[in-house]
């Protein structure tokens, strides 16, 4: 909110604004157009997520139906008459426990098993920070600490990502940059590693196969600034 938040979303016009790790209790924003659906966690300061949106959805689920991750706040989903879309705020293995590891292992199953009902009654679109990066072309090199698989990089961690996309979703940036070295994140500890384009794409918007053809553009928004990650854009028709 101090860093242009506000006149950055006035110049997109977007339809819908996804924000993960909100980190804060309940507040109106006003902007002016956009209903607000939060989902705050019970620890204060600590993950959380809201979706703005200029439509009323007709049902609003918080959490992945798992109260063993629920109470995070990691998630928001807004159901539409023809579609769901899903905020999704991942857990980050770097820098954590092995127990926190394990953790995120199974919120990526709990979240696979609650897209996948999702899916059973109409499409769905998913947004946000998965905290993985997919594949060795979205991560800088340097990034992998010398390790086989790092954090946010271990297999097990891509084999969760991959397992969502088998439901039949399409990483959308990459079908339309195949070929593409573009970073969504970049350490806040290490300041010039966005200068110099060292960072991983762990942010995505997963759209299912149906509606692939109806994807105009996906945009990493890397001159925009106020955050560790670039804000990414998906327009897409519905």
């Amino acid at each position: 909110m101090r860093s242009g938040f506000e006149d950055y979303i006035k110049t997109q016009c977007a339809d819908f604004i996804c924000l993960q790790e909100t980190r804060c209790e309940k507040f109106s924003i006003g902007l002016d157009g956009y209903f607000e659906y939060w989902n705050t966690g019970e620890q204060s300061g600590y993950a959380g997520v809201l979706t703005l949106s200029k439509y009323k959805p007709i049902n609003v689920i918080r959490g992945i139906d798992n109260e063993d991750f629920d109470n995070e706040a990691r998630a928001i989903t807004l159901e539409f008459d023809e579609y769901f879309i899903v905020n999704i705020y991942i857990p980050s293995s770097v820098n954590k426990s092995l127990a926190r590891y394990y953790f995120r292992i199974e919120f990526d199953n709990a979240l696979y098993t609650f897209i996948e009902n999702l899916k059973a009654a109409k499409p769905v679109i998913i947004c946000g920070d998965f905290n993985v990066a997919h594949k060795y072309i979205d991560i800088n090199a340097g990034n992998l600490r010398n390790e086989e698989n790092p954090p946010g990089f271990k297999a097990e961690e891509r084999e969760g990502f991959e397992k969502l996309l088998s439901l039949g979703f399409i990483d959308s940036f990459r079908h339309l940059h195949p070929d593409s070295r573009t970073y969504t994140w970049f350490s806040k500890y290490k300041t010039k590693e966005r200068r110099i384009d060292f960072g991983s794409r762990i942010d995505y918007f997963l759209v299912e196969e149906e509606f692939i053809d109806r994807v105009k553009s996906c945009t990493v928004n890397s001159h925009i600034k106020g955050s560790d990650h670039c804000p990414i854009s998906l327009d897409i028709t519905l």
